[in-house]
C-alpha cells in the first residue's frame, strides 16, 4: 500500500519525489513501492549514492565514463555485468576514498577478493603465466603455384589465340579481295592458331578498265609477310606480331591512292584507303583483352596446418 503522500496517476505511474517525474512503476525499488513516503526513482537514489559515497555527481561520473571509452578501465568490456544493474561499479581507494576509476562488476569483485593489493595480482599474474600451457593448431592457406601455373598458361594461350582471331576480323573486314596479295600478308599469323584464311582473288573483268583476266597474287603477298605468335609460360609473354613490305598495302594502309596515286603502283582502286587497319585491329584486341579474366585461384589453394 501507498501512502497519502505517494502521488499515483491515473495512469498507474508514479511521480518520483525528486526529479518530479511521472514514470512507470518499474523504473522504482521494489521496497520504495512497498514502503511508506515519498518514492524516489532508481535514477535518482543512484545519483544520491554516487554523491553521498564518492562525491561524483551524474555529470562527473558520465565524463568519467566517456574518458574511459565507455568501458571497463582494467578489461576493456563494455558490459557492466549482470550484478552490477546496468552501470559500472565505482572504483576507490579504502583508505583514502579517491576515485580511481570505473570497473565492471568482475573486475571490481576481482579486485575487492585481492584486497587491492598490487603485489598479490602479480603473484597470481606470475603463477597463471607459469601453470597455464596450451597447444593450438593454425591452418595456413597455401597456392599450388607450379599448378596455378600450368592453369594460367593455358588460359592465356587460349585468350591470345581468341584475341588474335578477333584482331584478324577486324582487320580482314577492312582490306578488299583484290588480286589476294594483300590479304595473303595475313596467312602465316593465322596459321598459328590453325586458322586456314581463304584468299580467293576477285573476279576482275574488263568493266574495270584495268585486267581482263581473273589474277592470282596471294604468292606475293605470303612473300613479302610474317607473323608469330609467342606464348611463353616462363616469361609470362603471351604476343602475336604481324609484318609486312607489301608496296602497295602499306601506301593503302596511309593513303587514299586514287586521291594521292603512288605511281609505282596501280592507277586506280574501287575501294581506296587509308585502310587505317592496324587502329581498328588495335581496337578490336583491346575490347576483347578487356573483357579476359585471370583464372580463379580457390581451386589450387590447400591448407597447411601448424603446431604451435
Amino acid at each position: 500500500m501507498i501512502s497519502s503522500e505517494t502521488s499515483l496517476t491515473e495512469s498507474g505511474s508514479l511521480r518520483c519525489w525528486v526529479c518530479k517525474q511521472e514514470k512507470p512503476r518499474t523504473a522504482y525499488q521494489k521496497a520504495q513501492l512497498r514502503g511508506r513516503g515519498r518514492p524516489w526513482c532508481k535514477e535518482c537514489c543512484r545519483d544520491y549514492q554516487l554523491q553521498k559515497k564518492f562525491g561524483l555527481s551524474r555529470a562527473e561520473y558520465e565524463q568519467m565514463l566517456r574518458q574511459q571509452g565507455g568501458a571497463c578501465a582494467i578489461c576493456g568490456s563494455f558490459d557492466p555485468g549482470t550484478n552490477a544493474k546496468g552501470q559500472f561499479c565505482v572504483d576507490h581507494d579504502h583508505a583514502t576514498g579517491e576515485v580511481r576509476g570505473l570497473l565492471c562488476n568482475r573486475c571490481n569483485t576481482g579486485l575487492g577478493a585481492f584486497k587491492d593489493d598490487p603485489q598479490s595480482l602479480l603473484n597470481a599474474a606470475a603463477y597463471l603465466e607459469g601453470t597455464m600451457k596450451f597447444t593450438a593448431q593454425f591452418s595456413i592457406p597455401r597456392i599450388d603455384v607450379a599448378a596455378y601455373r600450368n592453369t594460367l598458361d593455358s588460359h592465356l594461350k587460349a585468350a591470345i589465340a581468341q584475341g588474335l582471331m578477333e584482331w584478324l576480323e577486324a582487320v580482314l573486314a577492312e582490306i578488299p579481295v583484290w588480286s589476294g596479295a594483300s590479304r595473303a600478308t595475313f596467312v602465316k599469323l593465322a596459321g598459328q592458331i590453325g586458322y586456314g584464311l581463304p584468299v580467293a582473288p576477285a573476279a576482275v573483268n574488263a568493266a574495270h578498265g584495268m585486267f581482263t583476266e581473273r589474277m592470282d597474287r596471294a604468292w606475293m603477298g605470303m612473300v613479302h609477310s610474317d607473323g608469330k605468335l609467342t606464348t611463353d609460360k616462363e616469361t609470362g609473354e603471351y604476343t602475336f606480331t604481324y609484318t609486312t613490305t607489301l608496296p602497295w598495302l602499306i601506301w593503302n594502309e596511309y593513303h587514299n591512292a586514287n586521291v594521292e596515286p603512288d605511281p609505282t603502283l596501280f592507277y586506280r582502286l574501287i575501294e581506296p584507303g587509308p585502310y587505317s587497319f592496324q587502329v581498328v585491329g588495335a581496337r578490336a584486341f583491346l575490347r576483347f583483352a578487356e573483357s579476359v579474366d585471370l583464372p580463379a585461384v580457390k581451386p589450387h589453394l590447400r591448407v597447411v596446418r601448424v603446431k604451435s
